[in-house]
């Protein structure tokens, strides 16, 4: 005996309808779920983002006020070091400028100093020809001691002895010495050439 559906046809297709739509909303609400969590992970990303941007902007401005810092720096170090290289032309010009005022306080009236060489080693060989205007050669720096040799003219021998005697007796120069003395040569004025040597 065949069971019989005593509910009407459009009743079952209503419940068939509802239980569809059930089963739709309960999917639709999970995939709404899974989407609300979806989103706040995105959110939370984001924010994360947003703060390692923050961050990492920060970081940026602290190198420009780094690199700032280090321009001013480097600014000031070399103006430093140019005013270091005019105090070490000064220290090394000083031997000779002192030198030139040393001697020159001592130079009798009748005799005239020609040229003035400075050198750290050994004296220096006779350069130059009679006559010559002066010249000053730079020492070395680094020079425990200097050679100092000078050469000019003198009317007599006791012009050259003077210069001698006041070289030795002034306390910076030792192993004062005559080099060479020499008359004059024929047109020129009368008197002596002399090369006198020290050691200062």
């Amino acid at each position: 005996m065949r069971n019989m559906n005593l509910i009407p046809e459009d009743v079952l297709a209503r419940r068939r309808r509802a239980r569809l739509l059930r089963r739709s909303i309960a999917a639709l609400g999970a995939w709404g779920a899974l989407l609300g969590v979806g989103v706040l992970g995105l959110a939370r990303q984001l924010q994360d983002e947003r703060a390692t941007a923050a961050r990492i902007q920060e970081q940026v401005q602290a190198c420009r006020a780094d690199a700032s810092r280090l321009e001013s720096l480097r600014r000031q170090r070399e103006l430093l070091a140019d005013r270091w290289r005019v105090v070490q032309q000064l220290e090394a010009r000083r031997p000779v400028t002192g030198l030139v005022t040393l001697v020159a306080a001592r130079l009798p009236p009748r005799l005239r100093l020609e040229q003035l060489y400075i050198v750290p080693a050994a004296p220096l060989a006779s350069q130059g020809q009679p006559g010559q205007t002066g010249y000053f050669a730079m020492p070395s720096a680094t020079a425990a001691g200097m050679q100092v040799e000078l050469r000019g003219t003198a009317l007599g021998p006791d012009d050259v002895a003077e210069l001698l005697r006041a070289l030795e007796t002034c306390g910076r120069f030792r192993s004062v010495r005559l080099a060479r003395v020499d008359r004059a040569p024929e047109g020129e004025d009368p008197g002596l050439r002399f090369e006198m040597r020290c050691e200062m």
